[in-house]
């Protein structure tokens, strides 16, 4: 993790269940301070019902607080919906992400 970065977890419950969780990582030290949306998941049956919007909305304020300036992800490449569902909170493509399997399988 780089200096001055932090680890935050967002979490999101309906009657005290878990049914989210996201993981953030908060860069603020630089000249354009950032978020790293790490890693966001729903339960598979609460997906489409606005909480996964309710927890993005909900980052992007709190960071927004904190002078968190952009935002960044990584997303597999077939993952389809959820590209959609960036993309409407405002997500686009920057560059592209490459990966050698240095086991030889």
């Amino acid at each position: 993790m780089a200096s001055g970065a932090s680890l935050r977890i967002a979490s999101a419950y309906d009657d005290n269940r878990l049914i989210g969780l996201a993981y953030v990582t908060f860069t603020k030290n630089v000249p354009a301070p950032f978020l790293i949306l790490e890693d966001i998941v729903v339960d598979r049956n609460q997906r489409g019902s606005g909480y996964g919007q309710q927890m993005v909305d909900w980052i992007f304020n709190e960071a927004l607080k904190e002078g968190i300036k952009r935002a960044f992800l990584e997303s597999g490449k077939e993952n389809h919906d959820a590209h959609h569902f960036f993309e409407r909170n405002g997500f686009h493509q920057v560059s592209i992400v490459m990966m050698a399997d240095l086991t030889g399988a």
